[in-house]
């Protein structure tokens, strides 16, 4: 339990940070805000990445032959 106060507490002070550096920046905002939904993402980005990665061995193997 205290494992997640302190990501809760490190993820709003990082938010924090990246707020104020996105309100500075000029044209489209550079970070995007960790938010609740932030798991739910970042577990999809993994998995593309991972069929991306099947894809090159598959594709890698198949040359070999």
């Amino acid at each position: 339990m205290e494992t997640m106060v302190q990501w809760k507490l490190a993820r709003d002070s990082l938010n924090y940070v990246l707020g104020n550096i996105n309100k500075r920046a000029e044209g489209p905002k550079p970070f995007q805000i960790m938010d609740d939904s932030y798991a739910e993402r970042s577990s999809a980005y993994l998995q593309g990445k991972k069929d991306m990665m099947n894809f090159r061995n598959q594709a890698g193997t198949l040359m070999m032959r």
